[in-house]
């Protein structure tokens, strides 16, 4: 069975809905429509695979359910009556086919545009039953559990103390700690939020030598997080042999917490809480030499931190390589200035200076750029019922705008009539469009052997800041091959700009 056959035949059994199912996940239910019909392929070690797990292990109570998925698994042995055991069992059969078979690129790009915060079990009101401050000062435990607990125990304090500060963290260890129980998965969580909510930022340091499928599968772990804008990413560059394994979680004022184990041990391993000043700053400096050696992974924005977005968009979009654009479905480089005086007319004065302020960076950019280097730009053409309903977005997000502003008909053949415009007069300038208008929607902008910039343009709106050389290359190589085929037929410019006119023309 194919993963999309597994997914319809749990939903199906345990008579559940893509908007039920969306609510135990972090994925809209048009996705996980897309996932259950077969156009959309799983994500390689995609988070939210174990949380449909554990939603289902949880659902499967009756005992045809249970005798029909062991039929359907294959498997001679009566399932597991424990139900973390049959969430891991269910989480494996589900990834049984999607490990090899699915680009781990694209589906880090599927999961980053489709995410949106789950609503916690957990709310503010029912932390109490969740935090756990320590007595003592300095305490060790033992184990997996030993490792939860302390944790806890960290993050409690934390947030009990109402300092704001910068979080220092790191793990090499097995992370079963963290995934293996749903129960504290979910408690981690809750307390993560009320973490960041209470305005803490965090520091990280992910431990994924140079695999990109390592630093990809490392990212969509702490998904939730970089969606806040709230953490700094950094990767350790150099591969470890891994035979020791060290965590180390640090609230400089507040506690600490030092965790080491060997190899993918995780019951022998011996965690340290502690308050004490001097061992928190042991700790601490141990971290920051750590830190002088590993590099950013990445920068990460907001609406929140708009201001420095815009500053390094305009420094990125001023260097001068041949770039690439992944527009949804258009791009505001190719706007005609017409419709920006359309849409600041139905905005406040302040949004409006911002739109235009917005919009005049980006096309200045352009035209400076595409004198000497090559722009080659992705495009949609969305369903002509679409446009008619009203449905299809201009190309802001609320990082520029507050509201969602949609094309008229007559508004979208105006920017296509710009960009034959910009075709016709620009020989660096070119444009391929995109066969399939259900594609991954992020909005990418790359340039070769500099950097990449991934934009979110589904709400809540988070941009990606990269120029780790690995991640590069795989995003350009990713764009690359799409236009492709394009860049080998005949006359191509001409041949868009044709179709185009037809386009505008119907």
């Amino acid at each position: 069975m194919k993963f999309s056959e597994k997914l319809d035949f749990l939903m199906n059994m345990t008579k559940t809905s893509n908007s039920l199912l969306s609510l135990n996940t972090t994925l809209d239910a048009s996705y996980i429509s897309r996932l259950r019909n077969g156009k959309r392929k799983p994500v390689k070690r995609g988070d939210y695979i174990d949380k449909m797990a554990s939603y289902f292990s949880k659902n499967l109570n009756e005992k045809y359910q249970l005798t029909s998925l062991q039929d359907a698994m294959g498997l001679k042995a009566n399932l597991p009556k424990n139900q973390d055991n049959l969430s891991v069992l269910i989480s494996e059969w589900l990834r049984d086919d999607s490990d090899e078979k699915t680009s781990s690129l694209e589906g880090f790009l599927d999961e980053f545009t489709n995410f949106r915060f789950s609503k916690s079990n957990a709310t503010s009101d029912g932390l109490s039953e969740i935090i756990k401050i320590d007595q003592k000062d300095t305490e060790a435990y033992y184990g997996i559990n030993g490792k939860r607990q302390v944790v806890i125990s960290f993050l409690s304090n934390v947030i009990m103390s109402n300092k704001k500060q910068t979080l220092l963290l790191f793990s090499d260890e097995n992370m079963e700690w963290l995934t293996g129980s749903a129960e504290f998965t979910m408690q981690w969580s809750a307390l993560m939020k009320q973490v960041i909510m209470k305005g803490n930022r965090i520091k990280i340091i992910h431990t994924v030598s140079r695999d990109l499928d390592e630093m990809l599968s490392a990212v969509a772990k702490w998904m939730p997080l970089y969606m806040t804008g709230a953490i700094e990413p950094y990767y350790y560059p150099k591969k470890r042999d891994g035979v020791f394994r060290r965590t180390l979680f640090v609230s400089p004022d507040v506690v600490a917490v030092s965790g080491s184990s060997f190899g993918e041990s995780q019951d022998g391993g011996s965690n340290l809480f502690t308050r004490k000043r001097e061992i928190i700053d042991g700790l601490k400096e141990e971290f920051e030499a750590f830190l002088t050696v590993c590099r950013p992974l990445m920068k990460i924005f907001t609406p929140q931190n708009r201001e420095v977005y815009f500053q390094i968009l305009s420094e990125f979009e001023k260097e001068s390589y041949n770039t690439i654009i992944k527009s949804e479905p258009l791009s505001i480089m190719s706007m005609p200035a017409i419709l920006i005086d359309k849409i600041s007319a139905r905005l406040d004065e302040t949004q409006r200076k911002m739109v235009r302020e917005y919009y005049h960076l980006r096309t200045q950019n352009f035209v400076k750029l595409v004198k000497t280097n090559k722009i080659h730009e992705i495009i949609k053409i969305p369903e002509q019922n679409d446009l008619h309903n009203g449905t299809v977005m201009y190309p802001f997000t609320d990082m520029v705008q507050q509201g969602d502003i949609y094309y008229t008909i007559e508004d979208f053949k105006a920017h296509i009539t710009n960009i034959i415009l910009l075709l016709e007069t620009y020989k660096n300038y070119s444009v391929h469009i995109e066969e399939n208008p259900d594609d991954i929607k992020s909005v990418i902008v790359a340039k070769e052997n500099l950097g990449v910039l991934v934009a979110k343009p589904i709400k809540p709106s988070v941009f990606l800041a990269i120029n780790e050389s690995n991640l590069t290359v795989a995003l350009w190589d990713y764009l690359n091959d799409k236009i492709k085929k394009q860049n080998n037929a005949k006359d191509n410019k001409k041949t868009t700009i044709e179709r185009l006119k037809k386009l505008i023309q119907g």
